[in-house]
Parts: structure tokens; C-alpha cells; sequence
């Protein structure tokens, strides 16, 4: 699931073709009742890679199962750890928290989303800490090299076709050719990009509270992009 392999449809495109928006109030049971639901998988587990937020959704699931939220999970073992001030708080409002906005028709109208899942999005940072973590590749401050190795390895047999080109996907990361890391998100009106160099000591990092990230200069908030070398 961790690699988008599992061939488990979309929970998000479950929602939308049974007349569910993104303004209707949703919980995590609500996106596991729909993925349980399921008749088919897209594809048999393993064949191909296709980005599905039900993996995640369902890896929440594990950490639940173990008696811990994954936002308590994440912060006890992957924030506080590493001094990121991130959190996972599914639509959360604060006079902090920029309003997320989408194009509408051609005009930028501000977006409340209240889906409450967990697994597949809704951490709450920003561009700088995204750096800080990424630095996390050159480091193995966490994780060590083991946990590096995981998370880049190819889940696919030498000569497999499967993977998107040029990119492959490892364990929730793009990796280039080259051996750059990266990943783009969107979600709610906001979009976020991150890239780490070959030699993972330059990342670059940038946030919109924007569906229309490609042209800032029509959006409330702006793109901030953080160097890091």
C-alpha cells in the first residue's frame, strides 16, 4: 500500500460518484465503510503503480489498531523527535492557518473542506519545515540508513515496465533517474511542492493557499519557496 501498488481504488473518487462533496462532513469511518465497499481492485496487488489515497487511509488503520492515533504517532515519533512544527489535524481552522482557496469559474473563492480522514493528507507546516525534514534524507537523523533504504528501495523487479516514467515512486517519495527525491500535494486549496537534490543536501520548497500554484500572483496568499544548502 506504502508504494501505491496494491491496485485498491480511490476512496476520493468512491465519494465523488456517490454525491459526496468536499463541503459534506465525512469521517475516517466513512472512508473505510467505502473502501470496504469495493467489489474490484483496479489492478492485482503488485502489478502496476497507482496512486490511491486509500492506502493511506487503511495505513492509518494500523496505527489505530495499535492503540495510537496517527497524529499522536507521528507526533511522538516523527516531529517532536526531529523539532518539525507540524501537525495532523484533518480541516483545521486557526487564526494562524491561511485559508485555502479554489478556482471557481475563473474567480478564487475560499474552500472549507470537511473531510476529516487521516493517513492521506491534512499536515498543517510550512515551506521551511518541509526543508528541515527533507534534510531528514541527508541525515538519517531518523530512521537511520535503514529506514533511507526502505523508503527509496524500488518495489518493482530489475526490468519491470510498470513504474510511471521517468519517475519511480519508492515509500510515499518520487525519485528521479538521478536519485533526487521529491513530491507535489494538493488538497483543500492549498498547494505544496518539495524536491531534494541528488546529493540531498539542497532542497527546495514551496506552499499556495491555491489550487492555481503555477500562477501566484492571482492567489491571496502567494508562493513562498525556502532554499536549503
Amino acid at each position: 500500500m506504502i508504494h501505491h501498488t496494491s491496485g485498491i481504488p480511490d476512496y476520493d473518487q468512491q465519494f465523488t460518484t456517490s454525491g459526496i462533496s468536499y463541503q459534506t462532513p465525512t469521517t475516517q469511518q466513512d472512508a473505510i465503510r467505502a473502501i470496504a465497499g469495493m467489489t474490484e481492485l483496479n489492478a492485482p496487488p503488485g502489478a502496476t503503480f497507482e496512486y490511491s489515497n486509500s492506502n493511506y487511509v487503511l495505513l492509518a488503520e494500523v496505527a489505530a489498531a495499535s492503540g495510537t492515533s496517527l497524529p499522536d504517532l507521528l507526533r511522538r515519533r516523527v516531529f517532536d523527535p526531529l523539532g518539525l512544527n507540524m501537525q495532523l489535524h484533518p480541516a483545521l481552522q486557526a487564526p494562524d492557518v491561511a485559508t485555502g482557496y479554489w478556482t471557481i469559474n475563473g474567480t478564487l473563492t475560499p474552500e472549507v473542506v470537511r473531510w476529516m480522514q487521516v493517513g492521506d493528507g491534512s499536515i498543517y507546516t510550512t515551506p521551511s519545515e518541509l526543508v528541515r525534514w527533507a534534510d531528514n534524507y541527508r541525515t538519517g537523523r531518523l530512521g537511520g540508513p535503514e529506514l533511507l533504504a526502505a523508503v527509496t528501495a524500488d518495489p518493482f523487479p530489475e526490468g519491470t515496465k510498470a513504474q510511471p516514467n521517468p519517475m519511480r515512486y519508492g515509500a510515499g517519495i518520487d525519485i528521479t533517474p538521478d536519485g533526487a527525491f521529491g513530491h507535489t500535494g494538493g488538497w483543500a486549496g492549498y498547494s505544496s511542492f518539495m524536491t531534494t537534490s541528488t546529493d540531498h543536501h539542497t532542497t527546495i520548497a514551496a506552499s499556495c493557499n491555491s489550487d492555481n500554484a503555477l500562477n501566484s500572483s492571482t492567489g491571496p496568499g502567494g508562493l513562498q519557496t525556502i532554499w536549503y544548502d
